[in-house]
């Protein structure tokens, strides 16, 4: 096992040739701390960035999908407690006003079985005709 881990002769590289191009001089001195101070602050300043996106992103995540599902969140619908003003104009007539009504609906492709909810819903509704509740729903 310790064979595994050990490098041999024939593994060791030549050292990489520098990078720096010939006849350019390394800043030194001043200048070389210039510039590692510099790169170090972007790189604080990066990675506060990518912890603060993370916060973000995490507290998105929670928002929209954890407390949605127990709907206490902020993501749960809003319900009205007083009903809406009708509104009219300056001599008192009415232009627009709230009617309740009663609103059905259902996707066909989640109908398992069309022709026993046509036969429920024209049971409820016995305004509905079921052939063409049946042929809605397929």
């Amino acid at each position: 096992m310790r064979s595994l881990f050990r490098r041999r002769e024939s593994d060791v590289r030549a050292p990489l040739p520098s990078v720096v191009p010939a006849g350019v001089e390394q800043p030194a001195g001043e200048l070389r701390q210039a510039i590692e101070t510099g790169r170090n602050r972007l790189v604080l300043g990066g990675a506060l960035f990518a912890i603060a996106f993370g916060v973000i992103a995490l507290r998105l995540v929670d928002v929209a999908a954890l407390r949605a599902a127990d709907g206490d969140g902020a993501a749960a619908s809003v319900q009205r407690a007083e009903p809406r003003a009708e509104i009219v104009d300056r001599n008192g007539i009415l232009l627009a006003g709230n009617l309740a009504t009663a609103s059905l609906y259902a996707n066909p492709r989640q109908v398992i079985d069309p022709d026993a909810s046509a036969r429920r819903l024209v049971q409820i509704l016995p305004g509905l005709n079921e052939g063409e509740v049946a042929a809605k729903l397929k």
